[in-house]
């Protein structure tokens, strides 16, 4: 009889989660303590499972903020990425107006000449050349600026008499 009792009182704790107090005064102590076990493992078994439940809502929530910092932390690196590269983009831009400029002067016989004076260091006839020792030289507009001062003309003078002398060339 007791083991009847037992399957019953299990059958309803699991279909009726408090047990009745009027049925607790007609169950024998043996059954009394079979139930108060069966409460302690129901309640041992919820608070298993909400602790697993907050186990993963933690795990989840940790693995959302790693994925987010990560998701941020190449936003931010494609960011500078883009700005380098519209910066590199805008130079490249202004070289190619640079050298567009310098190809329609090409056939240039002023501009053949000033490369000629650049790049060779070929010189007028009566013309010399100082070298300095630091290896930067004035340019010829400063040449010429220092020239006239000390002969006591102006840039636009000189500028004129170099532009006969080419001239009569």
């Amino acid at each position: 009889m007791s083991r009847l009792r037992r399957n019953h009182i299990s059958r309803t704790q699991y279909s009726d989660p408090v047990i009745q107090t009027d049925e607790m005064q007609n169950l024998s102590e043996e059954d009394r303590e079979l139930a108060a076990r069966i409460e302690q493992r129901r309640n041992a078994n919820r608070r298993t499972v909400v602790r697993k439940k907050r186990r993963r809502v933690v795990l989840l929530v940790l693995i959302f903020a790693v994925l987010l910092t990560t998701c941020t932390r190449e936003i931010v690196r494609l960011k500078a990425e883009n700005r380098a590269l519209k910066k590199q983009h805008a130079q490249l831009e202004e070289e190619r107006d640079r050298l567009t400029k310098e190809l329609g002067r090409v056939g240039d016989r002023d501009y053949i000449k000033e490369q000629a004076r650049k790049q060779l260091r070929l010189l007028d006839p009566g013309e010399k050349m100082f070298v300095f020792e630091d290896g930067e030289a004035p340019s010829d507009d400063e040449a010429a600026a220092k020239d006239a001062e000390k002969d006591g003309k102006s840039s636009e003078e000189t500028e004129e008499t170099e532009e006969e002398k080419s001239s009569d060339e």
